[in-house]
């Protein structure tokens, strides 16, 4: 199974969505191999266009597998079916395991940048420089009642601009925020602490 994974999945990023290489450059304070430390995946633009596509042919296979099954059984146009819909939806399983983008710590060019990768094309856009961050802030979000939560909570680096740049998606748990904040931080070396908080707006109290 990992070798089937490792195959569909070239961006070896995806494997590792946890903080250990970013904990080891804290602890020994020098920076390994290519000195690249990935943060979670952050959402992009092409990600969201496949997932939608990848829902519509899903939907249009399950409804005409659904109605030609229950008219006719297993039959040659049911084959024809599965074809001429299930081939898209593993394309474009392919094309969104293969689809990555992410903030990086670059501890050798003491710099954060963002770096979109669609199988082995790889996009490296600079953020700033370490020495232009002010600080590390987990930031929240009111967003009214639902069935996750009322609130929604992020990653932000924030520039001596006062810029406000997400590392992370919104999460309804910040429960594992502040302790990779604090990692984010003590590898950059700048404070980390709580950031804005955005209530929702008001009329008449409700």
């Amino acid at each position: 199974m990992k070798s089937l994974l490792k195959f569909l999945i070239g961006n070896a990023w995806k494997f590792g969505e946890n903080y250990d290489r970013l904990q080891a450059f804290n602890q020994a304070k020098a920076a390994q191999g290519d000195g690249l430390i990935p943060l979670e995946p952050y959402p992009n633009w092409l990600e969201g266009v496949l997932q939608a596509l990848l829902v519509l042919v899903g939907f249009c296979l399950v409804f005409a597998v659904g109605i030609e099954y229950s008219e006719k059984g297993f039959s040659r146009m049911l084959f024809w079916f599965l074809l001429g819909f299930g081939g898209p939806c593993a394309v474009l399983l392919v094309m969104l395991f293969n689809t990555d983008s992410r903030y990086v710590l670059d501890m050798k060019g003491k710099r954060v940048i963002y770096v979109f990768t669609f199988f082995t094309w790889r996009s490296i856009t600079p953020v700033t420089a370490f020495t232009n961050v002010k600080s590390i802030e987990l930031d929240a979000k009111e967003v009214g009642k639902t069935a996750a939560g009322n609130w929604q909570y992020c990653l932000c680096l924030v520039k001596k601009t006062f810029e406000r740049i997400p590392l992370t998606r919104h999460v309804y748990s910040p429960d594992a925020l502040p302790a990779i904040g604090q990692l984010i931080a003590q590898a950059i070396q700048c404070p980390f602490k709580a950031g804005e908080r955005q209530e929702k707006l008001r009329i008449m109290g409700l």
